[in-house]
């Protein structure tokens, strides 16, 4: 189902981290649906290790806290590698040395007054992160991306709407991400496969249009 001229796109949140690995293969997801349905995507910041250092913390010492010991999280990053791989999502986790805090990266997304231009900025730290290695919690990284894409450079990142955001969200009962909102109101958590998820968003945004494959979607 797709806009005709003239029609305004139905907006959708993406609640996500710049540093979960789920949400680079929820968001690889999010553009395909938005190419095919006319979405507008507002990027809804979320912090899954909200206390980390802006310079992070080793990765090794990261991934065993998360999953307890770092057998359980190979396991789960395999699992992560091959879920992408279907949707473009490209992982190098041995390229990765630190856990980054994300709240700088955030604040430049935010400060992005341009749908595509935010698009554009979000995929690439996630690329640059996950595929490359790239410490996205380091300022000067930031800005060099920033200014490769040919984005200005904000005068600051403030922190204070990035907080505000991960606040939101977990007042919305978000307790892990990737997650959306669709129609303003529908939550649907989880790095859905992109037919789950367009029928979860038609649902949301097209209240009794959406076809029966959506309507039985959960």
């Amino acid at each position: 189902m797709s806009a005709g001229a003239g029609t305004v796109r139905p907006e959708v949140a993406f609640i996500g981290d710049l540093a979960c690995p789920w949400c680079h293969v929820g968001f690889r997801r999010f553009l395909a649906l938005r190419g095919s349905m006319a979405l507008r995507l507002r990027w809804h910041p979320f912090m899954v290790a909200p206390h980390l250092p802006p310079t992070g913390v080793p990765l090794e010492r990261y991934l065993e806290r998360r999953y307890g010991s770092l057998a359980r999280a190979a396991g789960e990053l395999r699992r992560i590698e091959a879920a992408g791989a279907a949707d473009g999502a490209r992982f190098a986790f041995w390229r990765i040395r630190r856990q980054p805090g994300t709240l700088a990266a955030h604040a430049l997304l935010l400060a992005i007054d341009d749908e595509a231009a935010t698009v554009a900025m979000a995929g690439r730290l996630f690329e640059a992160f996950f595929h490359e290695g790239s410490d996205i919690g380091d300022p000067a990284i930031l800005r060099r991306e920033a200014e490769d894409l040919g984005i200005a450079w904000p005068a600051a990142l403030d922190p204070v709407p990035v907080r505000a955001a991960h606040e939101t969200a977990l007042a919305l009962g978000v307790e892990g991400v990737p997650a959306f909102i669709a129609g303003g109101r529908t939550l649907i958590a989880g790095a859905q496969p992109v037919e789950v998820l367009r029928g979860l968003v038609e649902v949301a945004c097209y209240p009794g249009r959406a076809s029966p494959q959506g309507r039985q979607a959960s």
